[in-house]
C-alpha cells in the first residue's frame, strides 16, 4: 500500500508546511509520493531533492529582493513573483537545487495546475527537475491576477488551487490509499466568496471557465476539507494543520514573519513526528485482521496471546471465554496479526459488562500490545467486526469506554452515559453503518 503526502497552497502560508517537511526530512521519514498545489508544489519538491532546510532559507533571503517578488517584477515582466529568477536563477545558481538527487529519489512526485481553457485540473508527474518541470511547478503556483499565463504541452495554465485546492481524491485515485495531508488553514476554518470575482472576471474574461470555477471555489475548498476530515476518520488520512490563523500575507517581505511561520510548522512536525511515523510504518507492514473459529489453531494462540497480555483486569474473564468457547450464535473473536504473531484483538458480542439487554452487538474486548501501538490497528479491528456486523444484518455497533474523542476518530457518536457491572460510569458510542 502505498502512502503519500498531499500539501496544500496558500503561498507565504506554505512556510508552516516547509517546517513540518523539514522535521520529517531530518527524521528520515519518506513518502511513495509527493502532490503539491501552488506552494505547496514550488516547496515540496524539496522532499524529492532531500534539501530540509531550504524553503525557509531562499524566502528569507531573496523576500527583499525586487527581482523575487515585486509590484516592479509584476510591471516589468508580468508576474509579481519573477518567473525567470525565481525558477530558474534561483534553483540554478544562488540557492542551488539538487537535480541529480531529485532524478535519483524514487518517489514520485505530482503538481497540480488549472487549465484555463477548461477550468479543470492538470495533474503533472515530474521526474526530471529540468527547465520543463520547473515551468509546471511555476504554473502550479502563478496566482491569478499577478501572474502570466503558462502555456506549455498545449496547455494555458494557473494556480492549481483553482482546481483542486486540497488533491486528496486525485492522490487516492492514482494509488496513494494512505497520505499524511499538510493544511495551511485551522481545523473549522471555512472559505469564503473572494471578494474579488469583480477584478478576476475582468482579468480573466477571455477563460470563461476558469472564472466559473474561481466564482465558486469556496464551495468546492469547503467540500475538500469536509472529505479529507472523512478520510482522518476513516484512518486513511492524518492531517497536520496550524493551531490557528497563521500571521502571515500571501506576499510577505518581513524575514521575522517568515521566520515565525517555519517555526510554527516545526513545532507542529515535531509535536506530530510519532504519530506520522507510525502511521507511514503501519503502512510499511502489512496488518492481517482474522475472524477466530472455535477449535482452530488461531483459537489456541489467542488464549496464549490473552494469557500474556498486560490488561490484568479483564484477562482471566476473556481468556476463560476464549478458551471455553463461550461464544454464542454469531458472536466471535477477531486477531489482528503482524510480523507472525497475534498483536491485537476484538470481539463482537450480544452482551458486554452492562444490564442493557436492549443494545446489540458490541464491539468490545478491544486490545492492542503495547509496541504495536499508534498505527491504527485498533480501527482495523473495529472495522472488520462492523463488516462482519453488516453481514449478518446489523445497521450498527456499540462501543463502550472511558475515553473521550477516541472513537469519534472511527466514525462513532456519543449517546449518552451508561453505569456497568461494578457501578462505574462510562460513555456508550454507536456507529450507524
Amino acid at each position: 500500500m502505498r502512502t503519500g503526502l498531499v500539501l496544500e497552497g496558500g503561498a507565504m502560508r506554505g512556510l508552516f508546511s516547509a517546517g513540518v517537511m523539514d522535521v520529517m526530512m531530518e527524521n528520515g521519514i519518506r513518502f511513495d509520493g509527493v502532490m503539491g498545489v501552488s506552494a505547496g508544489a514550488a516547496f515540496g519538491c524539496n522532499i524529492k531533492s532531500h534539501q530540509p532546510g531550504r524553503v525557509i532559507r531562499y524566502n528569507v533571503w531573496f523576500c527583499k529582493d525586487k527581482q523575487y517578488c515585486s509590484i516592479w517584477s509584476l510591471l516589468r515582466t508580468g508576474d509579481l513573483f519573477g518567473a525567470d529568477y525565481c525558477y530558474r536563477v534561483v534553483p540554478r545558481q544562488l540557492d542551488v537545487f539538487d537535480v541529480d538527487t531529485f532524478q535519483r529519489d524514487p518517489g514520485e512526485f505530482w503538481v497540480v495546475c488549472t487549465d484555463v481553457e477548461t477550468g479543470e485540473a492538470i495533474y503533472q508527474r515530474l521526474d526530471q527537475a529540468d527547465d520543463r518541470d520547473m515551468e509546471y511547478i511555476r504554473a502550479s503556483a502563478s496566482m491569478p491576477l499577478v501572474s502570466r499565463v503558462v502555456e506549455m504541452d498545449g496547455h494555458k495554465m494557473l494556480d492549481g488551487g483553482i482546481a483542486d485546492s486540497i488533491p486528496l481524491k486525485a492522490f487516492e485515485q492514482r494509488g496513494y490509499q494512505r497520505n499524511v495531508v499538510i493544511l495551511t488553514q485551522p481545523e473549522g476554518f471555512v472559505k469564503q466568496p473572494s471578494k474579488g470575482m469583480g477584478l478576476l472576471r475582468l482579468a480573466l474574461r477571455k477563460y470563461p471557465k476558469v472564472v466559473e470555477k474561481l466564482a465558486d471555489r469556496h464551495i468546492r475548498y469547503n467540500e475538500d476539507v469536509a472529505y479529507v476530515r472523512s478520510r482522518e476518520r476513516d484512518g486513511a488520512a492524518l492531517v497536520i494543520c496550524p493551531d490557528e490563523k497563521l500571521d502571515i500575507g500571501r506576499v510577505e517581505h518581513d524575514p521575522q514573519k517568515m521566520r515565525a511561520v517555519y517555526e510554527l510548522g516545526r513545532k507542529a512536525g515535531e509535536r506530530g513526528l510519532k504519530d506520522v511515523q507510525a502511521f507511514v510504518n503501519e503502512s510499511a507492514k502489512p496488518v492481517q485482521i482474522r475472524k477466530v473459529d472455535r477449535g482452530s489453531e488461531l483459537a489456541a494462540q489467542l488464549a496464549a496471546f490473552i494469557a500474556d497480555f498486560s490488561w490484568t483486569e479483564v484477562k482471566e474473564h476473556v481468556l476463560k471465554l476464549v478458551q471455553d468457547w463461550q461464544f454464542e450464535d454469531w458472536e466471535t473473536p477477531f486477531t489482528a496479526i503482524a510480523d507472525g504473531k497475534i498483536v491485537g484483538m476484538a470481539t463482537l458480542m450480544k452482551t458486554d459488562y452492562y444490564p442493557l439487554p436492549e443494545i446489540c452487538p458490541w464491539v468490545s474486548t478491544l486490545f492492542v500490545s503495547e509496541a504495536y501501538r499508534g498505527g491504527r490497528i485498533s480501527q482495523k479491528l473495529i472495522d472488520s467486526a462492523n463488516a462482519y456486523a453488516r453481514t449478518i444484518g446489523f445497521d450498527r455497533t456499540y462501543i463502550p469506554t472511558d475515553h473521550v474523542g477516541l472513537y469519534e476518530k472511527y466514525g462513532y457518536h456519543y449517546v449518552r452515559d451508561i453505569v456497568n457491572y461494578g457501578g462505574g460510569t462510562d460513555r456508550l458510542y454507536v456507529k450507524e453503518m
